[in-house]
């Protein structure tokens, strides 16, 4: 008593000649499909349904259709208490195979006995019957593209660089997919990007530059390579010492320079230096904690801000600005701002009366009593007044505390600064 599940594949010249055997009642399997009726997927072709009703002789052939969830339902639980088997054939063998499984799995897993859970057989037995199952659907994907690009109008006008753009939207339409957890929009996505892979591959064809078959052994060939813990004698026993072959691998047996090869120009900015990171953090180039990484900012800013200045220099012909210095105070930088006009009582101070500066505003007696670098968040103390400077117009509001600091200001580095209107961000420039 149990289930019997026989690939038997998409055509009549595909046919394993174990499947067959197994059919006929011969092979090691013959106890398992001596039932005296075999099903198979409605809608076989002629010469499929022919060999099977052949092999299985004298028994009779019943179609069951995949949709159908009664008949499938039925059929599970007939296996309970009899030999069922099913003739997987056709291009819907392996959806009915799935549909079959997952509802003996669920018979057993809602059952408080097991006996009220099918066995399932298959043949193949194991692993091999779930390759043969995803060999079928891959090369069936592959036939329908094939027939697309000859015969659909809009198909065959594509080129790479039209379905590229098509494909990068499908990746970050997966993305979103993962992020939010849905299994089932996941699954959708995988079969979008499959398509890009398997029309590309198809694609490349054309042009000689290998196939789907080569695509996939040079994957293959490449993870092999690069986990000789795990297909060699190599050891790695964490995740960092994976990382580090890897790039050990990539030099010695794969001939790249450097660590920042191959890194796709047409990463979105914030992914680009995020692999950047990545790729400096392998060889040590790295912090412990953001708070270390931090003063950093100030550094490339005023390294920024340097480059702006001669660029503004040779632009207007004539010599360009005096070097930055990073621990100058922008004055329209909210909280930089904050820094050099604190009271006189306080003990924070500016650098800025020690040195020629552009700020508009001149330094308090704080600033020259104590030069230090501005530093965030700014102190309880620094709610005086913001500047000692006549603003360009009033402001009839009551003061506000600072706020945090403008994301825009140093995309304004270079351009002459103002006097800030009180407590608000300077005036819109002409």
């Amino acid at each position: 008593m149990g289930l019997t599940l026989v690939h038997i594949g998409a055509a009549a010249g595909l046919a394993p000649a174990a499947s067959l055997r197994a059919l006929s009642g011969g092979g090691a399997v013959a106890s398992s499909v001596s039932a005296p009726a075999v099903f198979v997927p409605a809608g076989l072709d002629g010469e499929l349904r022919r060999l099977i009703a052949e092999s299985v002789r004298p028994r009779r052939l019943f179609e069951l259709d995949p949709a159908d969830d009664a008949a499938l339902d039925d059929l599970v639980g007939r296996a309970v208490t009899e030999d069922v088997t099913v003739a997987l054939a056709g291009p819907g063998g392996p959806e009915l195979a799935r549909a079959l499984r997952r509802r003996a799995l669920a018979a057993g897993s809602s059952s408080l006995s097991a006996a009220a859970s099918p066995a399932v057989v298959t043949v193949p037995p194991g692993r091999e019957f779930d390759d043969a199952l995803l060999g079928q659907e891959l090369v069936s994907l592959k036939r329908i593209v094939d027939v697309l690009r000859v015969e659909c109008p809009w198909d065959r006008e594509q080129t790479p660089r039209d379905i590229i753009g098509y494909t990068v939207e499908e990746v970050h339409e997966l993305a979103d997919a993962v992020a939010a957890g849905d299994l089932e929009a996941e699954h959708g996505e995988l079969g979008d990007l499959l398509l890009q892979v398997v029309l590309l591959a198809l694609m490349l064809s054309e042009q000689g530059g290998g196939d789907l078959g080569s695509v996939a052994h040079g994957i293959e060939d490449k993870l092999i390579r690069r986990h000789p813990h795990i297909f060699a004698d190599a050891v790695a026993e964490t995740p960092a010492d994976v990382r580090s072959r890897w790039e050990r691998i990539k030099v010695e047996q794969e001939g790249r320079q450097g660590i920042f090869h191959d890194v796709p120009a047409g990463f979105p900015a914030l992914l680009y230096v995020k692999k950047l990171q990545q790729r400096a953090a392998s060889v040590g180039f790295d912090w412990d904690s953001a708070a270390q990484a931090f003063p950093k900012i100030a550094e490339e800013r005023a390294e920024l801000a340097e480059l702006f200045r001669e660029a503004a220099g040779a632009d207007a012909g004539g010599p360009a600005a005096a070097p930055a210095d990073p621990h100058h105070a922008d004055p329209r930088v909210i909280h930089e701002s904050a820094t050099c006009s604190s009271p006189p009582s306080t003990s924070r101070g500016c650098s800025r009366s020690t040195r020629s500066s552009p700020c508009a505003r001149p330094a308090t007696a704080s600033c020259a009593a104590s030069p230090r670098p501005p530093s965030w968040p700014p102190s309880a103390a620094r709610t005086g007044p913001r500047s000692t400077s006549p603003p360009r117009r009033s402001i009839t509001s009551a003061p506000r505390p600072p706020s945090p600091p403008d994301p825009s200001a140093d995309a304004r580095i270079g351009q002459r600064p103002t006097a800030s209107t009180g407590h608000g961000a300077a005036p819109p420039r002409g």
